[in-house]
């Protein structure tokens, strides 16, 4: 039983035809997750709150792919239209084989500086919204038994760092439930993959680092969309239990949890001289 289980999943390798949804689509990972799977034939679902721009991504897809596009525009911070929204999905589309969860904001505040409405609004975006959605499209692939849930945390959940107290906690708390999900959904053989970018070149710090010094303290470790779609759309099919982007930072972040004193004196040292900066906010994850 265990073989012919994995032998299902192993067709999620060939993703021409399948119906793969994404959040967080219309910029950033989420776009660029569009673009690669379309590229690979895929019948694209897109979710997003500005329904221009994801209007804009799904005729793109088109070209990409010869397939149908959809977009989707919802607040994922609601869960009432979360679920009208998949309902609707589901009559008009079809089930969903892969979900690509890669909406969310951050908020370069300080953790006693964070608005309380920003840290409700980042926890129902980037944990509940995901949670929401997983767990409707998660139930339906166990009917299947196969599918493939791949969820966008970050490198900051294994590395933290100062003035990113509760996006931190957010993605830490993508990681804790991705890693239970994947204990549970695996006999089903549903793959369940955890992302961790570093720091992406996106619009995100346009917003969130006006002063631009957080950027020149990572330049170093930026990353493209481009890259993280590629890696993350290479594991549907495959039994991942995480990867991160770039690679370096799993190694950084091991020994960061093998000497965590040394790890937090480095990263203050680093950090040390960073300004409070405004919050940002992005279908787009860094």
């Amino acid at each position: 039983m265990m073989m012919n289980l994995s032998s299902q999943l192993k067709e999620l390798r060939n993703l021409k035809n399948r119906i793969v949804l994404i959040t967080g689509a219309s910029s950033g990972i989420g776009q660029a997750a569009a673009f690669e799977v379309a590229r690979k034939g895929a019948i694209v679902v897109l979710v997003a709150r500005n329904e221009l721009k994801l209007n804009q991504v799904a005729q793109q897809c088109m070209l990409y792919s010869g397939r149908p596009a959809y977009a989707f525009p919802v607040d994922l911070g609601q869960v009432g239209a979360i679920d009208d929204t998949l309902t609707k999905i589901n009559h008009e589309v079809g089930a969903v084989d892969v979900v690509i969860n890669a909406a969310g904001f951050g908020d370069m505040e300080s953790a006693v500086d964070t608005d309380p409405a920003v840290t409700d609004q980042m926890f129902r975006v980037n944990v509940l919204g995901l949670i929401y959605i997983t767990r409707r499209l998660a139930s339906a692939m166990i009917d299947k038994h196969y599918g493939a849930i791949i969820n966008v945390a970050s490198v900051a959940a294994k590395i933290p760092t100062p003035n990113s107290a509760v996006y931190t906690a957010t993605k830490t708390a993508v990681v804790g439930y991705s890693d239970v999900l994947r204990q549970e959904l695996r006999p089903f053989g549903i793959q369940v993959t955890t992302v961790n970018p570093g720091p992406v070149a996106t619009n995100f710090f346009n917003v969130a680092d006006q002063s631009g010094n957080y950027l020149a303290k990572v330049a170093n470790f930026t990353v493209t969309p481009q890259l993280v779609a590629e890696r993350l759309v290479d594991t549907i099919g495959y039994h991942v239990r995480e990867i991160t982007v770039p690679r370096y930072f799993s190694a950084l972040s091991k020994v960061y949890h093998i000497w965590p004193d040394g790890g937090d004196f480095v990263i203050e040292q680093l950090f040390k001289d960073r300004g409070k900066h405004q919050q940002a906010s992005a279908e787009d994850p860094s």
